[in-house]
């Protein structure tokens, strides 16, 4: 792993191997919660400094000091990064010869993240593992399924899979019994996994796009609300209240209770606009956006 010092300088879907990706920003805030309804939202970080207005992308915080985040850097291949908050230090975590990686996201119970692969064919998308630390050692995750846009751990041995497809395909499989199972499809490419072990989804339909929550014990499948219109990306915090932007403001709604988005920030004021992913910690929030 390579590590580069820069200063995080405050402020107030089938891919294409190698090709030109859009360029994007992430930003790293404090996330104070007042109450059930209410947010602050301070300390706002550049996070990608060092790379502006690059393809910078996919957040993913493995605890509130560190964020990973998948970036181009040589206008040829993707490679995993982290980010260190207390150090405002960058490392590089995977510098894999002609393959591409993105969608870092720790692998439960393990010292290790997995990641989407654009392999050196230039086609085929697999699930990796990388350790964390040195020497840094990878290995296929899922052999036999080569085409994994997105995913998402549901257990330390299940994952729920976006298969990329005409439609795309929303498939729960087992590290056990690599055997996929289809549960929908014209799905977004955001899944996270709710407190007690639901999978969140959103659902591409004629008739809106929703939230859904798939129960993996009894395949039950249930609407939660409307997503905020042409938006499908968001987080989820531990007491399951989803986080989701439209523009450059954030929304909130609680997956068990609410049937209305409410509005609790607004970042026009920071100069960022068109956020999609976001990301989340215990005391933190990652979005990645445009500047205007």
């Amino acid at each position: 792993m390579k590590k580069i010092t820069t200063i995080l300088f405050g402020l107030l879907f089938t891919l294409s191997a190698f090709g030109q990706y859009p360029s994007t920003n992430i930003y790293a805030l404090d996330m104070v919660r007042l109450g059930q309804d209410y947010f602050k939202f301070v300390n706002p970080i550049f996070v990608n400094s060092d790379n502006r207005n690059g393809y910078n992308n996919q957040p993913y915080f493995l605890d509130d000091n560190t964020l990973i985040v998948a970036s181009q850097r040589d206008k040829k291949q993707t490679d995993i990064y982290a980010y260190d908050f207390q150090k405002s230090t960058v490392t590089r975590m995977t510098n894999t010869p002609k393959v591409s990686e993105f969608s870092p996201i720790k692998i439960p119970n393990k010292r290790a993240f997995s990641s989407i692969c654009i392999e050196e064919d230039g086609k085929t998308q697999r699930l990796w593992s990388y350790n964390i630390g040195a020497p840094m050692t990878r290995g296929v995750l899922l052999r036999d399924i080569s085409n994994v846009g997105y995913y998402e751990w549901v257990t330390a041995n299940q994952l729920a899979l976006l298969i990329v497809d005409q439609p795309n395909r929303l498939e729960i499989t087992n590290l056990n019994n690599p055997k996929p199972v289809r549960y929908a499809t014209n799905v977004g490419r955001c899944m996270k996994t709710l407190s007690n072990g639901d999978l969140c989804f959103v659902h591409k339909s004629e008739n809106g796009w929703k939230f859904k929550r798939l129960d993996i014990a009894n395949l039950d499948i249930r609407t939660i609300a409307p997503t905020l219109t042409d938006s499908e990306d968001f987080a989820v915090l531990p007491d399951n209240t989803i986080i989701m932007a439209k523009g450059d403001k954030l929304y909130k709604l609680n997956a068990d209770r609410d049937k209305q988005w409410t509005l609790v920030a607004d970042f026009k004021n920071f100069n960022i606009n068109k956020i999609t992913r976001i990301a989340v910690s215990d005391n933190k929030i990652a979005i990645v956006a445009t500047s205007l």
